[in-house]
């Protein structure tokens, strides 16, 4: 039997929280000094489980804190107003199965032989037929900071990952699938007066800007949803529509701006049709694992 993934995290008052997904009952739950102060059943709770978590010691400031489980994979991210919080623990890695050698034998080794040449050529022509993985949330993760230090994303090893253009005060970064046809952007501005805080001016002003880079060129978007949800654990303006190119081709297209003090973000992913629910969640995974960050500014000439 699996053993079930466990987060642990010690906060700033001293209290200490731990998450865990149980695999048999697949039921989400939060401990607060080894108490269960929160459960639901996986995906119950899209918006977070929001725990209060008193201080180790008398005089110390209880803390409010939400921690969001992925729906699908092993991911618990904990969050105290709109700072993320690393765990102090992690879930553990499965130990690896120790091959042991089989007895000594007297039957003839012959038909084992065959057996396994039979089985080695089937999976080569398995894997000849199938051709290489496409899905980017199974590979192992690797790191890419952004120069204005404003965010940290983490995604697949196999994404190509480059900077993408965009009108000033936005810089931001493009990544795309290894067939070049998924996508996704991360930009950032640091606000000033004459940027405007609204989130949804925002996406009107910027978003359009974007499109042109995306895989296929952008082209024309109609919007099917646009309302006010969270995203990266800030309240934002989110936009779900088809983007049409010059030669037809059709994509999903998901969006999102908000602003997080006087930093201004604007995320989306892109996936051409058809694009399945599970092809969406595997992008929109990689964008959630995005660190809002205050790193310093690379991008400035001294």
């Amino acid at each position: 039997m699996d053993e079930a993934p466990r987060w642990s995290w010690r906060l700033p008052n001293g209290g200490r929280v731990t998450a865990e997904i149980d695999p048999v009952s697949n039921v989400e739950y939060v401990r607060v000094a080894g108490k269960v102060a929160s459960e639901s059943a996986r995906g119950g709770k899209p918006e977070g489980h929001v725990v209060d978590v008193p201080p180790r010691e008398e005089d110390g400031e209880t803390l409010t804190v939400t921690l969001t489980f992925d729906p699908k994979n092993a991911i618990c991210i904990l969050r105290v107003g709109r700072e993320e919080i690393a765990p102090a623990e992690w879930p553990a890695a499965k130990p690896k199965k120790v091959e042991r050698a089989p007895p000594p034998s007297t039957v003839s080794p012959w038909p084992l032989v065959a057996g396994a040449l039979l089985i080695l050529v089937g999976v080569i022509l398995w894997f000849a037929f199938r051709g290489p993985s496409r899905d980017p949330v199974e590979e192992q993760p690797t790191t890419y900071r952004a120069p204005s230090g404003l965010f940290v994303a983490h995604h697949p090893a196999s994404m190509k990952v480059a900077p993408v253009t965009l009108p000033t005060p936005f810089s931001g970064v493009l990544g795309t699938s290894p067939d070049g046809a998924a996508a996704i952007v991360l930009a950032a501005a640091k606000i000033d007066a004459n940027v405007p805080r609204d989130p949804w001016l925002l996406q009107k002003q910027y978003l359009p800007e974007v499109l042109p880079h995306l895989p296929r060129g952008g082209g024309k978007l109609e919007e099917t949803e646009r309302r006010d949800d969270t995203c990266l654990g800030q309240r934002g303006a989110v936009i779900r529509g088809t983007l049409t190119n010059a030669s037809g081709q059709t994509s999903k297209l998901w969006s999102c701006t908000f602003t997080r003090d006087d930093v201004a973000y604007l995320v989306l992913h892109v996936h051409p049709e058809p694009a399945s629910n599970a092809d969406e969640r595997k992008l929109r995974t990689i964008v959630d694992a995005t660190e809002l960050t205050r790193l310093a500014d690379l991008s400035e000439t001294p």
